[in-house]
């Protein structure tokens, strides 16, 4: 099982780089989701874990399903590279 911070780091890249591919700042991806614009780079720079609604509110505003997201995540973890869209 991987540790906290491995999870939160490999969370971090993939929030980062699905909101760089659909070309929001991080300012339009808080407003979307409806949170803060720091909390958004607080998670992209792994200094926080989302919660299990953040994710659906993240997900929602980057257009793609909460599961995607966690497979992503978890394809991260396991050392593969995020998928193109």
């Amino acid at each position: 099982m991987t540790g906290d911070v491995d999870c939160r780091e490999a969370f971090a890249v993939v929030l980062r780089t699905l909101r760089r591919r659909r070309g929001i700042t991080q300012a339009d991806l808080a407003l979307r989701a409806r949170l803060h614009r720091n909390y958004i780079g607080r998670m992209e720079r792994a200094e926080q874990d989302p919660t299990l609604p953040i994710v659906f509110a993240l997900a929602s505003a980057l257009e793609i399903d909460a599961d995607k997201v966690v497979l992503e995540v978890q394809r991260v973890l396991n050392g593969d590279s995020l998928r193109s869209r």
